[in-house]
Protein backbone atom coordinates (compact mmCIF):
# COMPACT_ATOMS: atom_id res chain seq x y z
CA UNK A 1 0.00 0.00 0.00
CA UNK A 2 1.05 3.68 -0.77
CA UNK A 3 2.52 4.42 2.49
CA UNK A 4 1.56 8.05 1.85
CA UNK A 5 -2.04 7.19 1.50
CA UNK A 6 -1.77 5.22 4.53
CA UNK A 7 -0.28 8.40 6.56
CA UNK A 8 -3.15 9.89 5.11
CA UNK A 9 -5.94 7.54 6.00
CA UNK A 10 -4.11 7.31 9.76
CA UNK A 11 -4.45 10.77 10.06
CA UNK A 12 -7.66 11.11 8.61
CA UNK A 13 -8.87 8.82 11.73
CA UNK A 14 -6.91 10.62 14.35
CA UNK A 15 -8.89 13.97 13.49
CA UNK A 16 -11.88 12.57 13.26
CA UNK A 17 -13.08 13.32 16.74
CA UNK A 18 -11.39 16.50 16.98
CA UNK A 19 -13.06 19.41 17.43
CA UNK A 20 -10.59 21.50 15.73
CA UNK A 21 -11.61 22.33 12.21
CA UNK A 22 -10.12 23.16 8.54
CA UNK A 23 -11.95 25.57 6.09
CA UNK A 24 -11.25 26.98 2.67
CA UNK A 25 -11.94 30.47 1.79
CA UNK A 26 -12.74 31.48 -1.99
CA UNK A 27 -10.23 33.46 -3.70
CA UNK A 28 -12.37 35.78 -4.19
CA UNK A 29 -13.84 36.27 -0.60
CA UNK A 30 -12.62 38.87 2.30
CA UNK A 31 -12.06 38.54 5.99
CA UNK A 32 -15.79 39.43 6.38
CA UNK A 33 -16.20 35.58 5.96
CA UNK A 34 -15.04 35.21 9.13
CA UNK A 35 -17.52 37.59 10.95
CA UNK A 36 -20.00 34.70 11.96
CA UNK A 37 -17.56 32.63 13.27
CA UNK A 38 -16.07 35.35 15.11
CA UNK A 39 -18.79 37.03 16.73
CA UNK A 40 -20.07 33.95 18.23
CA UNK A 41 -17.86 34.30 21.42
CA UNK A 42 -15.75 37.64 20.71
CA UNK A 43 -13.94 37.36 24.30
CA UNK A 44 -12.30 33.90 24.35
CA UNK A 45 -11.29 34.40 20.32
CA UNK A 46 -7.72 35.19 19.30
CA UNK A 47 -8.08 36.29 15.11
CA UNK A 48 -4.31 34.82 13.57
CA UNK A 49 -3.52 36.34 9.99
CA UNK A 50 -0.53 35.77 8.39
CA UNK A 51 0.65 39.22 6.18
CA UNK A 52 1.95 38.49 2.44
CA UNK A 53 -1.26 37.63 0.58
CA UNK A 54 -2.89 37.12 3.30
CA UNK A 55 -3.90 40.59 4.25
CA UNK A 56 -1.43 42.26 1.90
CA UNK A 57 -1.49 42.28 -1.88
CA UNK A 58 1.17 43.84 -3.96
CA UNK A 59 -0.02 46.22 -7.02
CA UNK A 60 1.55 47.94 -9.79
CA UNK A 61 5.14 49.27 -9.23
CA UNK A 62 5.14 48.11 -5.86
CA UNK A 63 2.38 49.49 -4.46
CA UNK A 64 0.18 47.68 -1.84
CA UNK A 65 -3.08 47.04 -0.94
CA UNK A 66 -5.56 45.34 2.09
CA UNK A 67 -6.84 42.02 0.55
CA UNK A 68 -10.31 42.27 0.34
CA UNK A 69 -10.45 45.91 0.53
CA UNK A 70 -12.96 47.52 2.91
CA UNK A 71 -15.19 44.84 3.38
CA UNK A 72 -12.06 43.10 5.04
CA UNK A 73 -11.06 46.78 6.53
CA UNK A 74 -14.53 46.86 8.11
CA UNK A 75 -14.64 42.89 9.71
CA UNK A 76 -11.39 43.48 11.02
CA UNK A 77 -12.44 46.81 13.26
CA UNK A 78 -15.71 44.82 13.79
CA UNK A 79 -13.87 42.09 15.79
CA UNK A 80 -11.67 44.33 17.45
CA UNK A 81 -14.50 46.54 18.59
CA UNK A 82 -16.68 43.45 19.96
CA UNK A 83 -13.77 41.92 21.82
CA UNK A 84 -11.67 39.47 19.26
CA UNK A 85 -7.86 39.40 19.64
CA UNK A 86 -5.89 40.22 16.31
CA UNK A 87 -2.70 39.38 15.92
CA UNK A 88 -0.49 39.18 12.57
CA UNK A 89 2.15 36.39 12.63
CA UNK A 90 4.87 35.98 9.50
CA UNK A 91 7.06 33.71 8.09
CA UNK A 92 9.69 36.66 8.10
CA UNK A 93 12.86 36.17 10.03
CA UNK A 94 12.82 37.22 13.70
CA UNK A 95 14.90 40.50 12.75
CA UNK A 96 14.06 43.73 14.55
CA UNK A 97 14.85 45.51 11.31
CA UNK A 98 12.14 43.38 9.36
CA UNK A 99 9.55 43.59 11.94
CA UNK A 100 10.50 47.70 11.62
CA UNK A 101 9.67 47.29 7.45
CA UNK A 102 6.83 44.75 8.04
CA UNK A 103 5.06 47.47 10.81
CA UNK A 104 5.69 50.17 8.27
CA UNK A 105 3.40 48.69 5.75
CA UNK A 106 0.61 47.46 8.06
CA UNK A 107 0.81 51.61 8.55
CA UNK A 108 0.79 52.19 5.07
CA UNK A 109 -2.71 50.03 5.12
CA UNK A 110 -3.58 51.72 7.81
CA UNK A 111 -4.16 48.65 10.21
CA UNK A 112 -1.82 50.11 12.99
CA UNK A 113 -4.33 50.69 15.70
CA UNK A 114 -6.12 47.01 14.93
CA UNK A 115 -2.80 45.60 15.64
CA UNK A 116 -1.22 47.65 18.35
CA UNK A 117 1.85 49.34 16.16
CA UNK A 118 0.74 53.00 16.50
CA UNK A 119 4.22 55.09 16.41
CA UNK A 120 4.65 58.17 19.13
CA UNK A 121 3.44 61.42 17.30
CA UNK A 122 5.87 63.82 18.01
CA UNK A 123 3.59 66.57 16.50
CA UNK A 124 1.31 67.24 19.94
CA UNK A 125 4.99 67.55 21.86
CA UNK A 126 6.96 69.57 18.93
CA UNK A 127 3.66 72.09 18.62
CA UNK A 128 3.96 72.81 22.76
CA UNK A 129 7.98 73.06 22.23
CA UNK A 130 7.49 75.68 19.42
CA UNK A 131 5.84 77.96 22.31
CA UNK A 132 8.95 77.76 24.75
CA UNK A 133 10.37 80.57 23.32
CA UNK A 134 13.91 80.68 22.21
CA UNK A 135 16.78 78.63 23.40
CA UNK A 136 18.69 81.19 24.95
CA UNK A 137 15.32 82.57 26.88
CA UNK A 138 14.91 79.32 28.46
CA UNK A 139 15.46 78.03 32.08
CA UNK A 140 18.27 74.93 32.13
CA UNK A 141 15.99 72.68 33.00
CA UNK A 142 13.36 73.40 29.97
CA UNK A 143 16.49 73.73 28.07
CA UNK A 144 17.72 70.31 28.63
CA UNK A 145 14.39 68.94 28.57
CA UNK A 146 14.16 69.97 25.23
CA UNK A 147 17.23 68.85 24.18
CA UNK A 148 16.13 65.41 25.31
CA UNK A 149 13.29 65.26 23.83
CA UNK A 150 14.80 66.16 20.55
CA UNK A 151 17.51 63.67 20.81
CA UNK A 152 14.51 60.58 21.68
CA UNK A 153 12.91 61.58 19.06
CA UNK A 154 15.05 62.82 16.02
CA UNK A 155 17.18 59.38 16.69
CA UNK A 156 15.69 56.41 17.85
CA UNK A 157 17.69 56.45 21.09
CA UNK A 158 16.01 55.90 24.79
CA UNK A 159 17.23 57.20 28.30
CA UNK A 160 19.20 54.50 29.01
CA UNK A 161 21.33 54.75 25.44
CA UNK A 162 21.57 59.25 26.45
CA UNK A 163 23.16 58.73 29.35
CA UNK A 164 25.77 57.19 27.96
CA UNK A 165 26.28 60.24 25.70
CA UNK A 166 30.12 61.30 25.67
CA UNK A 167 31.16 64.99 26.21
CA UNK A 168 34.29 64.81 25.07
CA UNK A 169 33.74 63.23 21.87
CA UNK A 170 31.40 65.50 20.54
CA UNK A 171 32.33 67.20 17.40
CA UNK A 172 31.00 70.12 15.02
CA UNK A 173 31.69 70.38 11.64
CA UNK A 174 32.93 73.92 10.10
CA UNK A 175 29.69 75.65 9.63
CA UNK A 176 27.64 74.00 12.49
CA UNK A 177 25.23 72.54 10.95
CA UNK A 178 25.78 68.85 11.78
CA UNK A 179 26.70 66.90 15.33
CA UNK A 180 28.94 64.27 15.34
CA UNK A 181 28.98 61.94 19.02
CA UNK A 182 29.57 58.86 20.51
CA UNK A 183 28.38 56.88 22.96
CA UNK A 184 30.18 55.36 25.91
CA UNK A 185 29.97 51.16 25.87
CA UNK A 186 27.89 49.84 28.37
CA UNK A 187 29.86 47.46 29.56
CA UNK A 188 33.66 48.54 29.05
CA UNK A 189 35.16 51.76 30.07
CA UNK A 190 37.11 53.47 27.45
CA UNK A 191 35.30 51.43 24.34
CA UNK A 192 32.61 53.76 22.04
CA UNK A 193 30.02 53.36 19.94
CA UNK A 194 30.29 54.12 16.41
CA UNK A 195 30.51 58.01 15.49
CA UNK A 196 26.76 58.67 15.30
CA UNK A 197 25.59 62.19 13.73
CA UNK A 198 22.66 64.82 13.89
CA UNK A 199 21.99 67.41 11.96
CA UNK A 200 20.28 70.87 11.90
CA UNK A 201 16.47 71.62 11.15
CA UNK A 202 17.35 75.00 9.02
CA UNK A 203 13.56 74.78 8.31
CA UNK A 204 12.33 75.45 11.95
CA UNK A 205 15.04 76.90 14.18
CA UNK A 206 13.17 76.27 17.42
CA UNK A 207 13.32 72.52 16.55
CA UNK A 208 16.76 72.50 15.50
CA UNK A 209 18.74 69.97 17.46
CA UNK A 210 21.94 71.37 16.98
CA UNK A 211 21.33 74.90 17.74
CA UNK A 212 19.64 73.35 20.47
CA UNK A 213 22.65 71.54 21.54
CA UNK A 214 25.13 74.33 21.30
CA UNK A 215 23.42 76.21 23.47
CA UNK A 216 22.99 73.33 26.10
CA UNK A 217 26.73 72.99 26.03
CA UNK A 218 27.43 76.79 26.74
CA UNK A 219 25.09 76.79 29.89
CA UNK A 220 26.90 74.04 31.29
CA UNK A 221 30.63 74.89 30.08
CA UNK A 222 31.35 75.88 33.63
CA UNK A 223 30.96 72.07 35.08
CA UNK A 224 33.18 70.78 32.87
CA UNK A 225 36.23 71.89 34.73
CA UNK A 226 35.01 70.10 37.80
CA UNK A 227 37.08 67.06 38.49
CA UNK A 228 34.10 64.50 39.84
CA UNK A 229 32.09 65.60 36.56
CA UNK A 230 32.54 62.42 34.08
CA UNK A 231 32.68 62.33 30.57
CA UNK A 232 29.15 62.51 30.00
CA UNK A 233 27.11 65.26 28.11
CA UNK A 234 24.39 65.77 30.79
CA UNK A 235 24.49 66.64 34.00
CA UNK A 236 22.14 66.37 36.66
CA UNK A 237 19.52 68.91 37.90
CA UNK A 238 19.11 69.58 41.19
CA UNK A 239 15.76 69.78 42.85
CA UNK A 240 15.90 73.41 42.76
CA UNK A 241 16.49 73.38 38.94
CA UNK A 242 20.28 74.05 38.97
CA UNK A 243 22.69 71.86 36.97
CA UNK A 244 25.36 69.87 39.44
CA UNK A 245 28.70 68.11 38.32
CA UNK A 246 27.20 64.66 38.13
CA UNK A 247 26.00 62.81 35.54
CA UNK A 248 22.00 62.48 34.83
CA UNK A 249 21.24 58.94 34.94
CA UNK A 250 18.58 57.45 32.45
CA UNK A 251 15.96 57.39 34.86
CA UNK A 252 15.99 61.24 35.60
CA UNK A 253 16.08 61.45 31.72
CA UNK A 254 12.97 59.32 31.47
CA UNK A 255 11.21 61.70 34.34
CA UNK A 256 12.10 64.73 33.52
CA UNK A 257 10.42 63.30 29.60
CA UNK A 258 7.66 61.84 30.81
CA UNK A 259 6.54 64.60 32.92
CA UNK A 260 6.62 67.18 30.74
CA UNK A 261 5.30 64.76 27.76
CA UNK A 262 2.55 64.52 30.23
CA UNK A 263 1.67 68.39 30.47
CA UNK A 264 1.52 68.23 26.77
CA UNK A 265 -1.17 65.89 26.92
CA UNK A 266 0.27 62.66 26.24
CA UNK A 267 -0.79 59.54 27.94
CA UNK A 268 1.38 57.15 28.71
CA UNK A 269 0.30 54.73 26.19
CA UNK A 270 1.12 57.22 23.65
CA UNK A 271 4.07 57.45 25.09
CA UNK A 272 4.74 53.72 24.39
CA UNK A 273 8.39 53.41 22.35
CA UNK A 274 10.20 56.52 23.75
CA UNK A 275 11.56 54.71 26.80
CA UNK A 276 12.17 51.30 25.72
CA UNK A 277 12.58 48.88 22.44
CA UNK A 278 8.80 48.00 21.94
CA UNK A 279 10.39 44.75 19.77
CA UNK A 280 10.90 41.91 22.25
CA UNK A 281 12.31 38.31 21.57
CA UNK A 282 10.38 35.19 22.77
CA UNK A 283 12.34 32.03 23.28
CA UNK A 284 10.44 28.94 23.71
CA UNK A 285 11.84 26.07 25.92
CA UNK A 286 12.53 24.15 23.05
CA UNK A 287 14.05 26.88 21.64
CA UNK A 288 12.56 28.34 18.87
CA UNK A 289 12.71 32.49 18.59
CA UNK A 290 10.49 34.64 17.50
CA UNK A 291 10.35 38.40 17.16
CA UNK A 292 7.06 40.55 18.56
CA UNK A 293 6.16 44.31 18.02
CA UNK A 294 2.83 44.57 19.34
CA UNK A 295 0.42 42.54 17.78
CA UNK A 296 2.80 41.25 14.91
CA UNK A 297 5.23 38.47 15.49
CA UNK A 298 7.81 37.28 13.21
CA UNK A 299 8.35 33.43 13.76
CA UNK A 300 9.73 31.94 10.00
CA UNK A 301 8.30 28.84 9.87
CA UNK A 302 7.37 28.49 13.32
CA UNK A 303 3.45 29.68 13.44
CA UNK A 304 1.93 27.53 15.81
CA UNK A 305 4.77 28.01 18.65
CA UNK A 306 4.68 31.68 17.95
CA UNK A 307 0.62 31.75 18.58
CA UNK A 308 1.51 29.47 21.97
CA UNK A 309 3.86 32.13 23.29
CA UNK A 310 1.91 34.52 22.70
CA UNK A 311 -1.28 33.27 24.42
CA UNK A 312 1.19 32.27 27.45
CA UNK A 313 2.34 36.20 28.08
CA UNK A 314 -1.23 37.75 26.94
CA UNK A 315 -3.06 35.01 28.57
CA UNK A 316 -1.82 33.17 31.52
CA UNK A 317 -5.73 32.30 32.84
CA UNK A 318 -6.24 30.76 29.25
CA UNK A 319 -9.78 32.55 28.54
CA UNK A 320 -9.04 31.97 25.26
CA UNK A 321 -10.69 28.70 23.67
CA UNK A 322 -10.85 29.60 20.14
CA UNK A 323 -7.99 30.47 17.55
CA UNK A 324 -9.33 31.52 14.00
CA UNK A 325 -6.07 31.08 11.70
CA UNK A 326 -5.97 32.20 8.16
CA UNK A 327 -3.20 32.04 5.92
CA UNK A 328 -2.09 31.75 1.94
CA UNK A 329 -0.03 28.65 2.56
CA UNK A 330 -2.06 25.36 2.65
CA UNK A 331 1.35 23.66 4.86
CA UNK A 332 0.57 26.62 7.43
CA UNK A 333 -2.76 25.71 7.77
CA UNK A 334 -2.58 22.13 8.23
CA UNK A 335 0.19 22.73 10.82
CA UNK A 336 -1.48 25.43 13.28
CA UNK A 337 -4.32 22.52 12.84
CA UNK A 338 -2.54 20.35 13.97
CA UNK A 339 -0.32 21.68 16.10
CA UNK A 340 -3.74 22.13 18.45
CA UNK A 341 -6.21 19.45 17.30
CA UNK A 342 -5.39 17.03 19.93
CA UNK A 343 -5.61 19.50 22.61
CA UNK A 344 -9.15 19.96 24.59
CA UNK A 345 -8.52 24.09 24.12
CA UNK A 346 -8.19 26.30 22.90
CA UNK A 347 -10.22 25.15 19.58
CA UNK A 348 -8.79 25.55 16.04
CA UNK A 349 -10.45 26.70 12.95
CA UNK A 350 -7.74 26.78 10.64
CA UNK A 351 -8.56 28.43 7.15
CA UNK A 352 -7.07 28.25 3.79
CA UNK A 353 -7.12 31.44 2.00
CA UNK A 354 -5.64 31.02 -1.36
CA UNK A 355 -3.22 33.26 -3.60
CA UNK A 356 -4.58 35.25 -5.73
CA UNK A 357 -4.64 34.12 -9.24
CA UNK A 358 -1.82 36.75 -9.77
CA UNK A 359 -0.87 36.47 -7.11
CA UNK A 360 2.44 34.31 -6.29
CA UNK A 361 1.87 30.81 -6.24
CA UNK A 362 2.51 28.72 -3.09
CA UNK A 363 4.98 26.34 -2.24
CA UNK A 364 3.87 23.16 -0.65
CA UNK A 365 3.81 19.60 0.20
CA UNK A 366 1.51 17.55 -1.66
CA UNK A 367 0.76 15.29 0.59
CA UNK A 368 0.32 17.56 2.97
CA UNK A 369 -2.09 19.42 0.67
CA UNK A 370 -4.22 16.30 -0.20
CA UNK A 371 -4.67 15.51 3.59
CA UNK A 372 -5.92 19.46 4.08
CA UNK A 373 -8.71 18.89 1.15
CA UNK A 374 -9.80 15.77 2.86
CA UNK A 375 -9.86 17.77 6.11
CA UNK A 376 -11.56 20.60 4.76
CA UNK A 377 -14.68 18.55 3.34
Amino acid sequence: MDPNATLIAESLLLYSKVQSRCYTLPIEASLEDLLPLALESPSTTIVVLDFDQTLKLVGPERTIKLRGGHPSLKALEKMRDVGAKLIIVTAASPRKDILKSLAKEIRQLDLEDLFDLREFDSKIIFDAIQTWGENEEMGIKKLTVKLLILLVVLTDRYPSDIERMSYSKIRFNQDNTKISYRLHHPYNPGEWSAELHLVSNKDNLRLCPVRCWTEYLARTQHLRSDSSMPDNLFVHIDSGGVPAPYVMQAKEIEVLIENYLTEAGYTLKMMRGVFQDIIEEMVSPNDVHVMRMGSLLAARYNKPEAVEMFLDKEDPEHHIDRIIFVDDNSDNVLNMFSYFAMRSSPTVYSFWFPPPLDGKMEAHDPVQRILLEHLIK
